[in-house]
This record gives C-alpha cells, structure tokens and sequence, in this order.
C-alpha cells in the first residue's frame, strides 16, 4: 500500500509525466489517456528499483511504483504498449498455432528463459520506450542518462528481434506486424546513428 502523504506526491508526479509526454508525444498521452482507466500506485517490493505491471486479466490498467517524471513516463509508455499489445494478440493472434511456446527463448530484459510471446511484449513495448528517449534526447541532445539508455534499449531490441526471427512463426497478420516491428526498430537505430 501506497500511504497518504506519498500517494499525494505519487499523483503529482504522475501528472508532471503525463504532461511531459503530452509535450514530447502528445499522440502517445491521447493513447494512454483513452486507453487507460486504472493507475494503481505501489510500493515496490525491492527498495530503489521500481516496479509495474500490467495484465490481460485487467485490460487498461497499470500498477507502478513512484518514479520522477522521465521514469514514470517511461513506465506509462512501457505499460500501455503491453496493454496495446494484449489486445492486438486477442484480435489477431499474431503467432501461428505451430509457434512453440516454451519457456525455453533468450530475452535480453530478463535473466530467466522466456516463451517467444514475452520475447514478444518485450521488443514491442521497449521499440515504444526508445521512441519516448529518442523524443527525450531530440529535447536535450547532451544529457547523458538520456543517450545511454537509449543506446542500451537499443542494443536489447535488437537482440530481441534476432530471437523472433530465428525462432517464431507467426500467421499472416502476425508476419505484418513483425515486419512493422523490424522497420520501428531499424528507424530507431537510424535515428540513435543520427543523435550520436
């Protein structure tokens, strides 16, 4: 639980994140702040390591621990991108029936194997997140924190990618929308090329 007087500096910073990503991406805080009904502020578990979640039990809302503003933003863009992501697998499927699911895959985000649908989430969500740093840096080009975290995310996207397309199959939309996907993520590298 959240107590009162840190849930009321949980709600300004909240708000401050969401402004600054109206300013930055305002296409992206329209999206969260259709889509997404329910923030819920907790404390994370493990102390100065932040914390969210969000599931397709409880479509269109986000659990997360307080973070300043840049943090918490990411966290949003973050949360709302596997949101997004729940809903176009319900639709679409995305993989193929054949597609294994073990939890046996590499993720560059987790030390644990993963199946290739969390491999998945991970590289559509963070391909969101280094646009949210690419915006950030478009806005302060000299702030260090900024670049290394983009430079991280995008060395993890892209080792991501390489575990999809050696070991998913997906169906005809899903084909479509890894194509997609590989693009972002190639623009991202282009744009990081450019920064740098």
């Amino acid at each position: 639980d959240v107590a009162g007087d840190d849930l009321e500096r949980w709600q300004r910073t909240l708000t401050e994140s969401l402004q600054l990503l109206q300013e930055l991406w305002p296409e992206m805080e329209s999206e969260i702040t259709t889509a997404i009904h329910t923030v819920v502020p907790v404390n994370s578990p493990v102390g100065g390591m932040n914390c969210s979640c969000s599931s397709e039990d409880f479509w269109g809302a986000i659990l997360c621990s307080y973070d300043p503003p840049p943090l918490l933003a990411e966290v949003l863009v973050h949360e709302f991108g596997h949101n997004l992501l729940y809903g176009l697998m319900e639709v679409y499927g995305i993989f193929a029936e054949d597609c294994p699911k073990e939890p046996i895959y590499y993720s560059p985000w987790r030390p644990d194997a993963r199946p290739l649908v969390g491999v998945l989430h991970a590289v559509y969500t963070f391909e969101r997140v280094a646009e949210f740093y690419r915006r950030l840096l478009q806005k302060d080009s000299s702030n260090v924190a900024y670049r290394e975290r983009y430079s991280f995310i995008l060395g993890r996207l892209e080792r991501g990618l390489r575990v999809l397309a050696e070991s998913a199959k997906f169906n005809a939309e899903g084909t479509v929308f890894f194509e997609s996907l590989v693009r972002g993520v190639q623009r991202q590298r282009e744009s990081g090329e450019a920064i740098a």
